[in-house]
């Protein structure tokens, strides 16, 4: 998890992204390396990479893993030929980066993509209001009743690059890429936030106040409501049964509350609005809310 807000490629997990690499950069990074090791079976031998996957790369047939990817720079690296990480910095070096055999994905990935400015920081906050990440296939997804927010987490997600995605009457869904950026890069949780009962990512409590003010927003607009007396955040957690200990708020309200304040915004401490029972678990919705007119 980064606390900078700042994700790069080595940040995600190497056995399970493909990077499909631009012509000129797959025939200069492969290339390279086939030229210091004299031929592709000798090549082969040094990264421990078959040579018909190999040859396949280098003509593009199929995408490489980052593993493959690290395994070549450390080569090259190894015989004193330099790092080949500004490559895949070129614009537009990355064509597409995915997970799995998946063949949705990002188009041309910002990387190194930054979350700390107030787009990535509302659209990394969007997961932990009405969005979340799949817990199995790592996907993003996004509910919501109001087509403005459908629309503008589309438009938010363009500081990962151009990204596939499915738009439903109600939903959004981003490929497991997306999840993967969430998830290993900035630590979002994946399934139910009740259970796992997550935090803001750690880089807005340095961040500007742009910034901050943008993720405020965006949990605001998710888990939100107005009132003519108040504006109250409404969130929920579990509290797994034979715990005894039930006046912990959600970590998540309590961030928001810092957050708040670090802007000068007076907040309420955070009460427990109401609690049932869920298969022998405690399910528990607390409230948070501005009162004075003044911070509305």
């Amino acid at each position: 998890m980064k606390e900078n807000g700042i994700i790069d490629l080595i940040d995600l997990p190497s056995k399970r992204v493909r990077v499909t690499l631009s012509e000129s950069c797959r025939r200069e990074i492969f290339g390279e390396a086939i030229k210091v090791a004299g031929s592709q079976q000798k090549l082969s031998a040094e990264i421990r990479v078959p040579q018909s996957y190999i040859s396949n790369y280098l003509s593009g047939i199929f995408s490489p893993t980052l593993e493959v990817i690290w395994k070549i720079r450390r080569y090259l690296v190894n015989k004193g030929r330099g790092d080949i990480v500004w490559i895949l910095r070129r614009p537009r070096a990355i064509r597409k980066l995915r997970a799995g055999r998946s063949p949705l994905g990002i188009n041309f990935p910002h990387f190194p993509i930054n979350f700390n400015n107030p787009m990535g920081a509302a659209f990394a906050m969007a997961f932990l209001g009405d969005g979340h990440i799949q817990r199995q296939k790592m996907r993003a997804e996004y509910t919501s009743f109001k087509s403005e927010l459908l629309r503008a987490i589309i438009d938010l997600s363009i500081v990962l690059g151009n990204v596939d995605y499915y738009r439903g009457e109600r939903r959004v869904i981003f490929p497991s890429i997306v999840g993967f950026i969430l998830h290993y890069g900035l630590g979002l949780p994946t399934g139910n936030k009740m259970e796992s009962d997550p935090r803001v990512p750690l880089f807005l409590f340095k961040s500007s106040k742009e910034t901050i003010a943008a993720a405020l927003k965006q949990i605001y607009d998710d888990e939100g409501s107005v009132s003519p007396s108040a504006i109250k955040l409404r969130l929920g957690k579990w509290v797994p049964f034979g715990q005894t200990d039930y006046s912990k708020p959600p970590r998540l309200l309590l961030d928001v509350k810092l957050l708040a304040e670090s802007l000068g915004i007076s907040v309420c401490e955070p009460h427990l609005s109401r609690e049932f029972s869920v298969n022998s678990n405690t399910s528990q919705v607390w409230e948070m809310c501005i009162c004075s007119r003044k911070n509305f």
